[in-house]
Parts: C-alpha cells; sequence; structure tokens
C-alpha cells in the first residue's frame, strides 16, 4: 500500500491506514516500536508535517504513542474494521472543500460518531472545485458508501447543485453540513448564521459604532454568507442605522481590496465574513498606521484556533464545529439505520457563541 497522489484522500489519511496496516500485517503489540520518520517519509514521499499529522491522529484514537528521543510505539490494538480491509458496505463518505482546520473540526466530529458504530470513513477533498466535488461524489458511490456528510462547494445557484439532487433520485442518504441549498429540501445541519451575524453587529453597536462594515466574498455563492449578510443588514436596521452597500466590500480576501475598501468607506468597525479575512484585515489596519481596536475595530466568524493567539485578540462567532460533523453523522446513521424514513427531512440549526476579545473592545473597557 502506497500513498496514491491523484486519490481525493489527503495523504495524512492515506498515511494513517498504512501506519494501521503495518501494525495489523506485522501482527504488532503494544509496545512494538515503528519505523522511524526519516524512514517513512523516505519510504512513502511524505513531509515530516504530513507524517506527524497522521501520527498525531492516530495518538488521539490509542492505537499508538510517542516517546521523545526514542521514537513511536504500538499502543493498543487496531480495529481491522478500520483498515482498507473492511467491508464496503460499513463505510461512509465524507467530502469537504478543504482540509484546513475548520473542515477538520467538523471532520473529526464525523470520525467520532461513525468509528464508534463501526463504519470506516472515507474522506474526500473537494478543493472548493464544483467538478471535484462532483467526481468525489460518483467516486464513493462507486466504493459503495452507505452514505454520504457533504460540506458543499460555493457555486453560483446556476444549476450547479444537480449533482446533489441527483443523490435524492438514487435514495442515498446524505446530510449537508455548514451551508444548505436553496432550490433543494435536503437534510442539514447548519449554524443560526442569520442570528450570529446580528449579535456580532448587536455587539458592534452597543460599542459605539455608526459606521459599521462588512467585508466578505466577491460574490455571495452559498448561504452561510448570505445569512451572514441579512444578519448585518437586519441589525443595522433594528438599531436606527441606515444599511448602506458601499460599506458592504466585496473584496474576497484580497489585501489590495480590503485597502481599498478601508481608505474608501472609511468604517469605525469592520465585521468580516471569517476569522482568515478578519486576521489579514488586522494586518492591513497596522499597516495603515491604525490601532485595534482604538481606530478601527475588527470582528470575524469561526473562532479558529489561532484567533484567542494574536497580538490583539479577535472577537468572533464561535461556532460548535464538532457538534456539526457529530450531529450530520447522527442523522445520517438514522437514515441507513432505518430510525428515520428516506423521505423525512432532518434540519438542525446550532447556536453560535458570541466571544468578546481586545479587537473590538478595549482592555480597559472590558
Amino acid at each position: 500500500m502506497n500513498i496514491d497522489k491523484n486519490s481525493p484522500l489527503p495523504r495524512y489519511y492515506q498515511m494513517q491506514e498504512i501506519i494501521r496496516k503495518i501494525i495489523v500485517d506485522n501482527n504488532m503489540h503494544p509496545g512494538d516500536k515503528l519505523p522511524s520518520e526519516s524512514e517513512f517519509t523516505k519510504k512513502y514521499g511524505i513531509s515530516r508535517l504530513t507524517l506527524r499529522r497522521a501520527i498525531s491522529e492516530l495518538v488521539s484514537e490509542g492505537i499508538i504513542r510517542t516517546e521523545r528521543g526514542k521514537g513511536t510505539f504500538v499502543a493498543g490494538p487496531v480495529d481491522l474494521r478500520k483498515t482498507n480491509n473492511y467491508p464496503q458496505a460499513s463505510m461512509i463518505g465524507l467530502i469537504t472543500p478543504s482540509d484546513d482546520w475548520f473542515s477538520n473540526r467538523i471532520l473529526r466530529g464525523v470520525e467520532q460518531i461513525i468509528q464508534a458504530n463501526a463504519y470506516q470513513l472515507l474522506v474526500a477533498v473537494s478543493r472548493k472545485n464544483i467538478d471535484k466535488e462532483k467526481e468525489a461524489i460518483r467516486s464513493q458511490r462507486r466504493a459503495g458508501a452507505r452514505g454520504l456528510v457533504i460540506y458543499p462547494s460555493d457555486s453560483d445557484y446556476q444549476g450547479n447543485d444537480m449533482h446533489i439532487a441527483e443523490l435524492q433520485n438514487h435514495a442515498l442518504p446524505f446530510v449537508l453540513i455548514d451551508r444548505y441549498l436553496k432550490d433543494l429540501n435536503t437534510d442539514y445541519v447548519i449554524t443560526d448564521n442569520e442570528v450570529g451575524a446580528y449579535k456580532i453587529v448587536t455587539h458592534l453597536i452597543e460599542q459605539g459604532h455608526r459606521r459599521i462594515g462588512f467585508l466578505t466574498e466577491s460574490v455571495l455563492c452559498n448561504t452561510a454568507s448570505d445569512d451572514r449578510l441579512e444578519g448585518y443588514r437586519r441589525a443595522l436596521l433594528d438599531h436606527g442605522l441606515t444599511f448602506e452597500e458601499k460599506l458592504v466590500g466585496r473584496t474576497g480576501e484580497t489585501e489590495g481590496g480590503i485597502r481599498s475598501f478601508l481608505r474608501i468607506a472609511k468604517p469605525s468597525a469592520v465585521f468580516c465574513i471569517h476569522d482568515i479575512a478578519a486576521i489579514r484585515t488586522m494586518r492591513i489596519i497596522r499597516e495603515e498606521g491604525l490601532r485595534i481596536p482604538d481606530d478601527i475595530a475588527v470582528v470575524g466568524y469561526d473562532d479558529i484556533d489561532v484567533s484567542d493567539h494574536l497580538e490583539v485578540r479577535l472577537t468572533t462567532m464561535r461556532q460548535p464545529l464538532l457538534e456539526i460533523g457529530r450531529t450530520a453523522a447522527t442523522m445520517l446513521l438514522r437514515k441507513i439505520n432505518g430510525e428515520v424514513g428516506m423521505e423525512e427531512v432532518q434540519q438542525e440549526v446550532l447556536t453560535s457563541e458570541l466571544v468578546v476579545r481586545e479587537s473590538s473592545v478595549p482592555i480597559e473597557r472590558r
């Protein structure tokens, strides 16, 4: 078994399966030593970062352990059902647009439920490409997946969701996560994006801000972004402020677009569509010689890991990512096990939490 560079599976995930198979094929027991990092990276042509991520995942499952300066050892038995030899009939597919921190937290939640129910999880990364998403769905169906958890890629809403509609025609159970499709009544698990945006903009208004900008993608192409824009708009109107289109910066994440928006719109506070955009905006603000939050406040969305470790810690909305994954997997298994009929629609909207930090409120005012 080798790393397949053309596989939709992330390399770290393939490496996990390789290590599992090594343990099983060699009849290794707790305490037996695995090959060194150098041996693994040389033989399989992967980076140390990829290998260490695979090892970290297996350590968290209790399968292996590491000892500083000594190496990596078997810690516990490997369940053969979690290897590639496990029957296809017990496979669940997960399709995600990226393998970033955000997606991986959701993946971990799905994995916890799937593995606890003795299923194998087959992961495909679409790289935010609709065509790759379509191929991943076809590939996982051919592999015999009993059901799918799909984190849809962005689309232009122009018929690009037909490949998902076809799943309904084939009676294959699936659950969408993070976003839903406007024209399809499907199972999904999302968070309350409109309510979350309303809360965080209200927070800025309560801090005295009246000129609040909203930085988003160049084209709104998913329901999560749509709902956040609507929450922003509604919060302004409910608090007696005017919604101004010129305060909506459809810049994507380009530095030039963000810089131009800040100079032209001159907001006193900026609500960014997600934390990555907020972090980039904060850097540009500092480069412009301005202070955060004294000259301009910045808030984000998601509460990714780094948001609490910045020089000026980021105010954001914390999404329950693990719970999104767990809930989606539980809903899918209900249909696979016949507890819920195929025609019954399951839709869950989870609550996000406002996390207030220094990027919107000076320390002396907290």
